[in-house]
């Protein structure tokens, strides 16, 4: 008896042995499997998910997101968002993927306006709305036809014309549109290429202009052909101790042409001597025709006179006047115009549509909204910071043609006060939205995303501009889907 029992257990334990013998390689097989599939695309897909339950892995989520929050009766957990900008990294998996579909299931109960952007190495952006009031409102108000372009991702939103008896639009495809875009009313666009904003009709030949402004600005630059001329007649006063390097770089879309530095005078000491005039001239050859960026980085000792260029040209958003002795007439377009001074001499009262700004005190910002059209403004005194939303330019021209199309704006109320608007053309990415249980899926597929990732990490950043802290916008869950 005793005999079978021993022999039971030693069978026992034979095969426990054996089936442990099987086990732990066929676990150590399992997990490295695992292991390789999270880091690689072994079998041709990948998955990194955070669903804020657990550990996450290959995921990094920081800036502007508060600590989880859980619903247990539904078994959910979340994050707040407690800023107009998150910032979302994924490891990329070795084995070359050559697609990537990221899902976001969020709430958005103020359904306030919510973009994607990609950004890669080179500076290139790439924002995809997401949540848009006034695409939404565009979508719901049969006053605006929408058409399609699923080649190009584009969309086209036109007013139909309220003078006509049989309701048409204006135009049957976007190709159409984009040929041959309307030379009345306003455009507003998102995401549509820059080069796309102007049409020129002058012919390009040289022209002087007399100006009177210091310091970094920018400049946007029209161009009729692939030959970009910016001269630049200029004073350095040395009215403060440092280098007065200009240093001038043309770009588009974020990627940059071409860079050139233009050395200081010799003289970094506060002299306050003039040193005379000096000419500089940036020439380089552009891809093709279309808007540059001319961005000038400099000390506000740098005066510039005078600009010699065959080129239309408007400043982005701010500029500041120098010390003149008449009058300089500036043309604004805009929603705001804000105006400062650093010195008692630049104190003044200001006419803006008939509607007196007046700068009490030195460095104090003062602000009035205005109408969104050319506004011609009469600057009577020197040294003053001007400010808006839009471009300022010394040409009513050049203002108009570049005002022509306007950024896509942020608000319904923003968007009906501008009567004028007629078109919006938006650069819509295929994405696939799901509304259940009070959260939104979207899923946003990008091939060839090879150029957006940084260093063996794809990065995304959830852009939520207008954030109000009030607000609550919540992310539930974050996947990224990896394939060959």
């Amino acid at each position: 008896m005793n005999d079978q029992i021993i022999s039971s257990k030693k069978f026992t334990a034979q095969i426990t042995s054996r089936f442990m013998y099987i086990l732990l390689p066929v676990t150590i097989l399992i997990g490295t499997i695992y292991l390789l599939n999270k880091n690689t695309i072994f079998f041709g897909s990948s998955t990194h998910k955070e669903n804020f339950q657990g550990p996450h892995e290959g995921i990094d989520i920081k800036d502007n997101v508060a600590g989880k929050e859980s619903n247990p009766a539904y078994n959910v957990s979340y994050v707040r968002a407690t800023g107009p900008t998150i910032h979302v990294t994924s490891d990329v998996p070795y084995g070359n993927p050559t697609q990537v579909a990221f899902d976001v299931v969020y709430q958005n109960p103020n359904q306030n306006a919510f973009f994607i952007i990609l950004e890669n190495p080179n500076g290139n952006i790439q924002p995809m709305i997401i949540d848009h009031p006034v695409i939404d409102y565009l979508n719901e108000n049969k006053a605006w036809q929408k058409i399609e372009d699923p080649e190009q991702n584009l969309t086209l939103f036109q007013k139909f014309n309220t003078n006509s008896q049989t309701q048409t639009t204006l135009y049957a495809r976007v190709e159409d549109f984009i040929k041959n875009s309307p030379t009345e009313g306003r455009i507003q666009t998102w995401n549509y290429p820059l080069e796309n904003r102007v049409t020129l009709k002058r012919e390009e030949k040289n022209i002087s202009y007399t100006v009177a402004f210091r310091g970094t600005t920018k400049i946007l630059i029209a161009t009729k052909t692939t030959k970009l001329q910016f001269q630049l007649s200029y004073e350095d006063s040395n009215l403060s101790d440092g280098d007065d390097t200009i240093t001038m770089r043309l770009t588009q879309n974020g990627v940059e042409k071409q860079k050139e530095i233009f050395p200081d005078d010799g003289v970094n000491e506060d002299t306050e001597q003039n040193t005379g005039r000096k000419n500089l001239t940036f020439t380089t050859t552009v891809p093709k025709s279309g808007i540059y960026e001319l961005n000038i980085d400099t000390s506000t000792d740098i005066r510039i006179k005078e600009i010699i260029t065959p080129h239309a040209f408007v400043f982005e958003q701010n500029i500041t006047l120098d010390d003149n002795t008449k009058a300089e007439n500036i043309i604004v377009l805009g929603n705001f115009f804000s105006a400062s001074t650093a010195h008692p001499e630049g104190l003044q009262t200001i006419n803006i549509q008939e509607t007196p700004l007046t700068l009490e005190k030195q460095y104090a910002e003062y602000r009035l909204n205005i109408t969104h059209r050319t506004t011609s403004i009469a600057i009577e005194k020197a040294d003053v910071q001007i400010t808006t939303d839009g471009i300022i330019g010394f040409i009513k021209e050049s203002v108009e043609e570049f005002g022509k199309v306007q950024p896509l704006a942020n608000s319904v109320a923003e968007f009906i006060s501008d009567s004028k608007v007629t078109a919006v053309l938006v650069h819509t990415p295929p994405l696939q939205k799901i509304n259940k249980g009070g959260w939104t899926r979207v899923r946003l597929l990008q091939k060839n995303f090879s150029e957006w990732v940084q260093e063996g990490k794809f990065p995304l950043t959830l852009k939520l501009p207008g954030y109000d802290k009030n607000e609550s916008f919540k992310i539930r869950e974050i996947i990224f889907s990896y394939k060959k």
